[in-house]
């Protein structure tokens, strides 16, 4: 799904894509693990797509919301950054 980029768009755009951090914490392997791999996969590649995402605010919602999934967001981004 996220290698095509007008879809991974529209997904990242989407004011539900703050359900992507609920989905990583959930106590189902299998789909803590896709969803963490397809957030993973959106982030390394469609470099500029998130660049742009995050120029516009995309990560307003959780700073202001006081939603606990800031912390895995700097977990992943952090992790991007040592990894590639």
């Amino acid at each position: 799904m996220v290698r095509f980029q007008p879809l991974c768009r529209h997904v990242l755009f989407s004011p539900d894509f703050i359900k992507m951090f609920d989905y990583m914490q959930l106590p189902t392997f299998e789909i803590a693990s896709d969803a963490a791999a397809s957030f993973r996969e959106v982030l390394t590649r469609h470099k500029a797509l998130v660049a742009e995402y995050l120029e516009v605010g995309g990560l307003s919602g959780l700073r202001v919301g006081g939603s606990g999934s800031f912390g895995i967001l700097e977990f992943w981004v952090s992790v991007s950054w040592v990894q590639g």
